[in-house]
């Protein structure tokens, strides 16, 4: 049986308080919650997958009636921002979590009202999963924000970002610098409207400062490979610009801190470990910054990854359990499927 088989019978078949490491602290979050498994089963749903699992349309409605009935008024009520922002990864994931099923939610106007300015002054952060390019990130993934809102949320972004001094934050694309560029890139794939050259003339410098530090600058060791503080995340952003802009400078970017990735990625997961090098490998054969038999080297590595997937925290999770592995397994059993990295980078049709 397939991995991501296991992964949706699992999901499919057992009540939603028997589906094993479901993070206390988290519980409806995307790495290891709800909204994790919401991720991938709604992307497993839109390939026409319901032929195949006749209870996969229920188990969607569960899941989603966990998250509006629950999650959804927790939020909408929080008296003020300090405690939004203390809601585990907020506002990104949480507004990618509203993203999957918001159509079904009987009230929108529950949704909570938010803007760049307001959360980096409420905050202190710009960081994407915890700051203020969370939110641009977030209305970017909702599909329907108005193209003029986008654009002054992003022109909000980067003109705080550009006020304060290079030097002064970490670069990690979760709660770094790099981050905060990807959210204006993805914001320019939306408007159609270019990059600033402050903008890249700033990224390149991160990058140029790093590459002459010698060594990533990680919160741990261990993360130097990862998607959330280290090299998957550096290449991560440095293809969003190359697709963005058609820069060569950055498909060389990409190039060298994929390599590293590689080299240094160590674990399971896809926000610390192997897992989100690997699935920046095939979004990036459909960027056509990889050759197609890149995907056989994906699915070598990812063999081996699998073995170690008992070291994850949760089933549920996406960017830290089981359902984003599940996911990487859907998409290298069915090469004609979108290639879309959640929460970070647009769909990559073949």
């Amino acid at each position: 049986m397939a991995f991501h088989t296991h992964v949706v019978d699992t999901l499919i078949n057992r009540p939603l308080e028997l589906v094993f490491g479901l993070n206390a602290r988290e519980p409806f979050a995307v790495p290891n919650g709800y909204a994790g498994a919401l991720v991938f089963l709604r992307f497993v749903e839109q390939q026409g997958a319901r032929s195949a699992w006749p209870g996969l349309g229920p188990a969607i409605e569960r899941f989603e009636a966990a998250m509006r009935t629950e999650w959804l008024p927790e939020v909408a009520g929080a008296p003020d921002m300090e405690e939004w922002r203390s809601y585990p990864h907020s506002p990104v994931v949480g507004l990618e979590a509203l993203r999957w099923q918001r159509a079904r939610f009987a009230d929108e106007n529950a949704l909570p009202s938010q803007t760049v300015e307001a959360v980096a002054e409420s905050t202190g952060r710009l960081e994407l999963w915890r700051g203020a390019a969370g939110v641009l990130q977030g209305l970017v993934l909702g599909g329907n924000a108005p193209v003029g809102l986008v654009a002054r949320e992003a022109a909000a972004l980067e003109a705080a970002w550009l006020a304060r001094p290079e030097s002064e934050a970490f670069l990690g694309l979760a709660h770094g610098q790099l981050g905060i560029v990807c959210a204006l890139l993805n914001a320019a794939i939306v408007t159609g409207e270019p990059v600033s050259q402050a903008v890249l003339s700033r990224l390149r410098g991160l990058y140029d400062a790093q590459q002459r530090a010698g060594q990533w600058q990680s919160m741990m060791p261990s993360l130097e490979g990862s998607l959330c503080n280290g090299m998957t995340g550096a290449a991560l952003v440095a293809a969003l610009a190359y697709q963005v802009t058609g820069d060569a400078s950055f498909e060389a970017l990409f190039s060298t801190h994929l390599r590293a990735a590689q080299e240094t990625a160590v674990g399971p997961s896809i926000c610390c470990g192997t897992g989100g090098m690997l699935l920046l490998m095939l979004v990036a054969e459909k960027l056509g910054l990889l050759p197609a038999e890149s995907r056989d080297w994906v699915k070598a590595r990812f063999i081996l990854l699998l073995e170690q997937r008992k070291q994850l925290s949760s089933f549920l999770g996406f960017f830290s359990g089981y359902c984003g592995l599940a996911y990487i397994d859907f998409l290298l059993h069915h090469p004609e499927a979108p290639v879309e990295f959640p929460i970070l980078m647009p769909a990559q049709t073949p």
